[in-house]
C-alpha cells in the first residue's frame, strides 16, 4: 500500500481497485491464521477488522463512483475511510501490542485467555468510540467527531504506550518509535481543534504518525526476522537521520500554508525530504532484507 497512492492522481480506477485487492489479500492472510492457529486472537485486533472493514468500504464506494455508480458526495467519506480510518485501526489493533512491546512496557504477544475481562471491555469500547467518532464527524459535527476520535486514541496512548514517559527501552528505534506515538496523538488533537487548518494538519499524523511509526516498525521486523543482532538498532545513524528527516518534513509540509507566498514550494520541500527520508531508510535496510533471502537459500 505504500507505492499505491503514486497512482491515485493519474489513474484513481487502477489506485482504488488495487486498495481493495489489497484488503482483500489481508482479509484471507489474517482468517487463514486465525483458523489454524492454536493461539488465541489479542483482543486489540478488534482494530483490525474494523480497520480492514472500513477500507474495504471505502475503497468500494470510491471505486464505484469512478465507474459512475455513486454520486460524488460520497467522496469525503470514503476517502476518509479509506486514507485515514484504515491506517489508524490497523496501527491501533496490530501496534496495540507492538508499539507497547518495543518502547519496554510489555510483552509483545498477549492472548485472549491471559486478559482479565476489563482489558477485552476497554478494548471493545474503546474500538466502538472510534467508529462513532467517524459517523459523528461524516453526519452531525466535524469538530465533536474529530475529538471523540483524538479521546479514543490518546486514551490507549496513555494506558497501554505510556507516552508521557520515556521510553524504558534505550536506544534510536524506541525513541524515534515514541515520537512517533506523539505525532499520532498531537496530529489527532490539532487536527480536532484547529478545524480551519483542515488537512493540513493531519499531516501531522500522516507523515510523522503513520510513516515514522511504519518505518521504525518495519527497522524492528527486519532485524529480528533476518537474525540480526538488535543492538544496531540502539545506535543507528540511519534510524536517526530518517527520525530527524521524517520530522523536518512534517513540519515543512504543515507550516505550508503559513506561508502562502511559498506554498507551493513548501509542499515541494516536504515532499523532497520525506522521499530522502526514505531513501535514507532504504539505503540502511533494504540490503538487509535481500541477505535474508541469500541466508535462506544457503
Amino acid at each position: 500500500m505504500v507505492v499505491l497512492p503514486a497512482l491515485a492522481a493519474v489513474a484513481p480506477v487502477i489506485f482504488h481497485l488495487a486498495a481493495v485487492l489489497t484488503l482483500s489479500f489481508l482479509v484471507v492472510f489474517f482468517a487463514r491464521r486465525v483458523l489454524t492457529s492454536t493461539m488465541k486472537v489479542p483482543d486489540n485486533f478488534i482494530f483490525v477488522g474494523a480497520g480492514i472493514g472500513f477500507g474495504l468500504f471505502g475503497g468500494a464506494m470510491l471505486l464505484a463512483y469512478d465507474v459512475g455508480l455513486l454520486p460524488a458526495a460520497v467522496l469525503w467519506p470514503a476517502s476518509t475511510l479509506l486514507n485515514q480510518a484504515t491506517m489508524l485501526f490497523l496501527i491501533l489493533g496490530i501496534g496495540g501490542r507492538l508499539v507497547r512491546a518495543l518502547l519496554g512496557w510489555g510483552p509483545p504477544v498477549v492472548q485472549f485467555g491471559e486478559q482479565k475481562g476489563s482489558a477485552m471491555a476497554v478494548s471493545f469500547i474503546l474500538c466502538t468510540l472510534l467508529i462513532a467518532g467517524f459517523f459523528v464527524e461524516f453526519f452531525w459535527s466535524i469538530p465533536f467527531g474529530r475529538v471523540i476520535k483524538a479521546i479514543a486514541v490518546s486514551w490507549l496512548a496513555v494506558t497501554s504506550w505510556k507516552i508521557y514517559r520515556f521510553p524504558r527501552i534505550k536506544g534510536q528505534l524506541a525513541r524515534w518509535l515514541w515520537v512517533a506515538t506523539w505525532g499520532l496523538v498531537v496530529g489527532l488533537w490539532t487536527h480536532a481543534l484547529l478545524p480551519s487548518f483542515g488537512m493540513h494538519a493531519f499531516h501531522i499524523v500522516f507523515v510523522s504518525g503513520f510513516g515514522l511509526m511504519t518505518l521504525m516498525i518495519a527497522s524492528r521486523v527486519t532485524l529480528a526476522h533476518g537474525g540480526y543482532d538488535l543492538i544496531i538498532e540502539h545506535k543507528s545513524k540511519v534510524i536517526l537521520a530518517t527520525g530527524i528527516l521524517v520530522i523536518v518534513a512534517a513540519f515543512t509540509r504543515v507550516t505550508a500554508p503559513l506561508v502562502a507566498a511559498m506554498y507551493m514550494r513548501h509542499l515541494m520541500y516536504a515532499g523532497l525530504v520525506w522521499v530522502l527520508a526514505v531513501l535514507v531508510w532504504s539505503v540502511g535496510f533494504v540490503p538487509r532484507i535481500f541477505l535474508l533471502k541469500s541466508r535462506s537459500e544457503k
